[in-house]
């Protein structure tokens, strides 16, 4: 099992599908979708930051660190592939850093184990910040800002 389809797998339904058949083809289809998202041209390389990223801080080896791991895994897997790739950090509280820049235009994401993400954008000069919980999709005002980081 590699790192895409371990992360996936722990991936639960967001269907409310009726049968065990049913939800394996709901899990089957997810990790079919974030195989080739992930594994198509330029797209491994942010998972394969991510892991070397939480390696050298430690991350997998506890509970909360894994945990966040696979939250920024998820949200590796949901990013338009229309959005150009994040940098990607550890913060000193232990989240995920997520950064993009574009010319003039900045926005960073924080998603810690708990599921709450956070972003702060400058896009044209306009300042807009939120956070809501991330569960298996961008919140609709993310996803509006990362139109402009294609």
């Amino acid at each position: 099992m590699n790192y895409i389809s371990g992360f996936v797998s722990h991936i639960q339904p967001q269907t409310q599908a009726a049968s065990d058949v049913a939800q394996e083809v709901e899990r089957t289809s997810r990790r079919v979708i974030a195989n080739v998202k992930l594994g198509s041209p330029g797209r491994s390389r942010p998972m394969e930051e991510l892991t070397a990223v939480a390696n050298a801080h430690g991350m997998l080896s506890t509970f909360p660190g894994l945990a966040t791991y696979e939250r920024a895994a998820r949200f590796l897997t949901v990013l338009p592939l229309s959005a150009s790739l994040p940098e990607i950090s550890i913060d000193p509280d232990g989240e995920v850093a997520f950064d993009w820049v574009v010319d003039d235009n900045m926005l960073s994401v924080s998603l810690g184990a708990s599921g709450q993400l956070s972003f702060a954008a400058d896009v044209e000069g306009k300042i807009s910040s939120g956070a809501a919980f991330f569960g298996a999709v961008l919140p609709d005002e993310l996803s509006s800002v990362l139109d402009n980081f294609g």
